[in-house]
């Protein structure tokens, strides 16, 4: 039932988005700590985190149709304030709901428990829709430690709400991969260096923070990318329906 779904619904979404192939970004500084990686997400098998900005409503949605490796997203919890729609995020989208300002243990338990089992977990760890990222919450990086997997950075570039006119321009949606933070490696060094567990944890959140700001800025150029006339790519939407009915819904 959840991959007949998954299908209409993913068929339904390439009539007025465009999923791009994905773009690596690759940090324009020199990398020389240990704890900085490049991740392949298409070849690596074991838990992850994947960070990303968070600018549209429909970013969730996007995670699970169109990454390379599909996963969980944390969602607020107040989405599931209805009994159907939250049925709806739950089973079908695979949305997992946290309480953004005090999450309880059980969610938490339940998000380290995807992880360990070796699937993706998609966070935006600003909590909220936001075109530039402020501040980031440090629960991602608790996550990250307890269930020891890296924090993959990435970017969803391009204008993601809907409307019927973009039916004949259809909005390019690009998933940006920056580095990948080994929060343990990274919390064992700074502890190395004399700082407390929860000082650690705080520089660590900032680091991430900051790679999530650089990734951003570095994709800025995306928001406004368009596919041709739908008369134009026509013979391109049809390849890519074909394509999502042969595999199911899914790579």
């Amino acid at each position: 039932m959840r991959r007949f779904v998954m299908l209409i619904i993913k068929a339904f979404s390439m009539l007025f988005f465009y999923n791009d192939d994905k773009v690596s970004v690759y940090d324009y500084r020199e990398i020389k700590q240990k704890y900085i990686k490049y991740i392949d997400i298409d070849k690596y098998s074991s838990g992850l985190i994947v960070a990303t900005t968070h600018t549209s409503y429909l970013d969730g949605l996007f995670c699970n149709l169109s990454m390379p490796r599909k996963g969980y997203c944390l969602a607020k919890i107040e989405l599931f304030d209805n009994k159907i729609k939250g049925f709806f995020y739950k089973n079908i989208l695979g949305f997992i709901p946290i309480n953004r300002d005090k999450p309880k243990l059980s969610e938490l338990k339940n998000a380290i428990n995807i992880l360990k089992r070796g699937d993706i977990l998609y966070v935006a760890p600003s909590g909220t829709r936001t075109d530039n990222i402020e501040h980031i919450k440090r629960g991602i990086v608790s996550m990250a430690l307890i269930a020891n997997v890296p924090i993959l950075i990435a970017d969803i570039g391009g204008i993601k709400k809907f409307h019927f006119k973009y039916i004949k321009h259809r909005p390019i949606v690009n998933y940006n991969f920056g580095v990948s933070i080994d929060v343990s490696i990274l919390v064992s060094e700074l502890i190395e260096k004399k700082f407390t567990l929860k000082e650690a944890k705080n520089e660590a959140t900032k680091i991430v923070e900051q790679e999530l700001k650089a990734i951003e800025k570095e994709s800025q150029y995306q928001k406004d990318c368009f596919s041709p006339n739908i008369i134009k790519s026509s013979l391109n939407i049809f390849k890519d329906l074909c394509t999502i009915f042969k595999e199911g819904g899914f790579n």
